[in-house]
């Protein structure tokens, strides 16, 4: 017989997973574990035997199983869920449903994590993308899926301008260790963009300078930020008038939000969930060029600061913590999950 417990598997401990664990708290029993993920063969086994006996010390007595990301992590759960006849829930952000093999990014473009991947999606009771254009992908690869979109959700008063003037600055945020994430964040384009700007500040938070430094000889006019309390980008977000995103891939932007939030005017590559969050708030750029990508700068730099105080709004009004709180509980609530 089911409980009020819930079990979470997560592999990163990252804002927009303690906002799932903090809504799920409120109203349910939480029971988390954080698999940790490695490249290492024997290491993955090991950490699959350890949520193994974990996944079968609890599934009894829990009323759903609920996991962020389509990997080797879920695959266990749910097989699980699956034998216990238990939901489960598993979240999709973005890269567990990507295949970008030139720069080998994606879950679906390496053979192994594909099987474990699809197999997820598949027999999940239902699967939780955090935005509308994942859908097409994860029918892409599982045509049988259950879907119901939920969006992310962002808390307008830790986001907050308080009316802070803001500076001609030019700024984006993102973690990158190697070529591939600097690629897929559009690190490369910022730079290129700030190459022809001189005059013009531009920041990058998150991200090791030595690492930008292996592929770029730095311009004068950019700053970076290295990985930083959320309190001290709240900083950045609220001095910054400009907030720029030309990632290759995305679900949901967390950072735009925020950004937006801030009173950030948001500029964007038109992939993922960027249009999605930026609407009719921003500037949308069609296509991965740097001349391009200056010409919608300088229209944002040259739009009124009304601009920015209609970006906070698109995101109170349309990705609020409060809708994404009533639609996971009402999910884990539900009796039929079929």
């Amino acid at each position: 017989m089911s409980n009020n417990k819930v079990l979470f598997i997560y592999t990163n401990l990252s804002t927009f997973i303690q906002v799932d664990i903090s809504i799920i708290k409120q109203s349910f029993q939480l029971k988390s574990y954080s698999y940790k993920a490695n490249n290492k063969l024997w290491l993955t086994a090991v950490e699959q035997v350890k949520l193994l006996f974990w996944i079968i010390g609890n599934i009894y007595k829990a009323k759903v199983v609920y996991i962020w990301f389509a990997s080797y992590h879920s695959f266990i759960p749910i097989l699980l869920a699956k034998l216990f006849k238990k939901p489960s829930y598993l979240v999709i952000g973005g890269y567990d449903v990507a295949s970008i093999p030139e720069i080998g990014y994606g879950s679906f473009s390496k053979p192994i994590r594909v099987f474990f991947a699809r197999y997820s999606i598949k027999y999940a009771s239902l699967n939780l993308p955090v935005v509308d254009s994942l859908v097409e992908d994860i029918y892409k690869y599982v045509p049988s899926a259950k879907v119901k979109v939920i969006y992310t959700g962002y808390d307008a008063k830790l986001f907050s301008s308080n009316n802070i003037p803001k500076k001609n600055i030019i700024l984006t945020v993102g973690t990158a260790d190697n070529w591939q994430r600097i690629k897929i964040k559009g690190f490369d384009i910022f730079i290129k963009v700030a190459e022809k700007m001189p005059k013009i500040k531009f920041i990058i938070v998150g991200i090791n300078k030595a690492v930008i430094k292996k592929y770029f000889k730095l311009p004068p006019n950019v700053e970076i930020i290295g990985k930083i309390p959320q309190k001290e980008l709240i900083k950045y977000y609220q001095k910054a008038k400009i907030y720029a995103q030309f990632s290759i891939r995305e679900g949901l932007p967390n950072v735009v939000c925020e950004a937006m939030l801030c009173k950030c005017i948001p500029v964007g590559f038109n992939t993922g969930g960027i249009p999605v969050a930026i609407g009719d708030c921003g500037f949308i750029l069609k296509e991965r060029s740097v001349d391009k990508a200056i010409e919608i700068i300088e229209k944002a730099m040259n739009s009124p600061e009304s601009f920015g105080k209609k970006a906070r709004e698109r995101i109170m009004k349309n990705f609020t913590l409060e809708q994404r709180e009533n639609k996971i509980i009402s999910i884990i609530k539900r009796k039929d999950y079929s």
